[in-house]
């Protein structure tokens, strides 16, 4: 049932005690906002109730999820505050985004991390499988160290993770067996992993710039560009219209292009469908992450 205002409350009130509720009863926090400002105004109470029939539906039942890799998971999943499915029972730093097997063909995959990386996250194994993991890694690393090790293919998001895990770099110098630090260092390449990712990451975002040159797969965005020298993220939507916003760093343009966001309409157009609570959404993206950010924006613009 809808939250109901109280008498003399003012909307940031309402808010502050409405929007805790609803995430207490287990929708994601923009999906809890939204209806909020629905419930204040009284509006699209039709809205609210489609987002409550579709919460945790976003995944099919019975469907098979993959890594951005291609690894079929099969352990526990939760989800992040848009409603997207990840890793885990709950939120660590190695959760990751799970996809649909259609929506692999999107990623490129890269297998020219050194040799001693490989070695790196073999002699991690090694010791776990004689010693055992105890405590230590969760299962996205373990399942790193195996990639690895093997010589797998492994996807821009994996490289990211890999070269973020710099913030560990005080375990490279500590022997196995103390704690957990240097087995999962290792786990995850090890000095050679870690360096190579940092890498890789800049070259494979140097070169998808001029890649992103694009059509996103949106119901209502029909090209993207991004100028990582300007930091200006340029528009044009399928009406023809086009918008330029400055100032966006990179993290928030992956965000866009990655439909980070969750839809708060439904409707239907040439150019696809929508619905309440659907993620990912590049519009809805857009809508969250730079209209409602405040992030200055000018009609115009060029794509080239």
């Amino acid at each position: 049932m809808p939250i109901k205002k109280k008498k003399g409350e003012t909307k940031t009130e309402f808010l502050n005690r409405c929007v805790p509720m609803e995430v207490e009863s287990g929708f994601p926090q923009e999906q809890a906002v939204a209806m909020c400002y629905s419930y204040w105004t009284s509006e699209n109470l039709s809205d609210i109730r489609k987002i409550r029939r579709r919460k945790y539906l976003s995944f099919k039942s019975g469907v098979p999820h993959y890594t951005a890799d291609g690894i079929e998971w099969t352990g526990p999943t939760h989800k992040d505050a848009s409603g997207r499915l990840m890793t885990g029972e709950v939120h660590t730093e190695d959760s990751e985004y799970l996809y649909h097997e259609d929506e692999l063909l999107k990623f490129e995959t890269y297998d020219d991390y050194p040799k001693e990386a490989q070695e790196n996250a073999k002699i991690a194994l090694r010791w776990a499988e004689k010693n055992g993991w105890g405590s230590c890694g969760t299962p996205v690393g373990k399942v790193r160290a195996n990639q690895l090790a093997n010589g797998e293919n492994i996807s821009r998001e994996t490289i990211s993770r890999m070269a973020g895990f710099e913030r560990h770099r005080q375990n490279s110098q500590k022997e196995l067996g103390d704690g957990c630090g240097r087995l999962m260092w290792l786990a995850w390449g090890g000095d050679a992993g870690v360096e190579w990712a940092q890498r890789k990451l800049q070259q494979i975002d140097t070169e998808n710039f001029k890649k992103w040159r694009n059509s996103p797969n949106s119901s209502n965005v029909a090209k993207i560009m991004y100028n990582d020298e300007t930091r200006e993220l340029v528009l044009q939507f399928n009406d023809k219209s086009i918008y330029t916003y400055t100032n966006v760093d990179f993290n928030l343009f992956r965000e866009i292009m990655d439909g980070n966001g969750v839809c708060r309409t439904e409707g239907k157009n040439k150019w696809g469908e929508w619905f309440v609570g659907k993620t990912p959404s590049v519009g809805a993206a857009v809508y969250e992450r730079l209209v409602l950010s405040g992030i200055t924006y000018k009609k115009g613009g060029s794509l080239r």
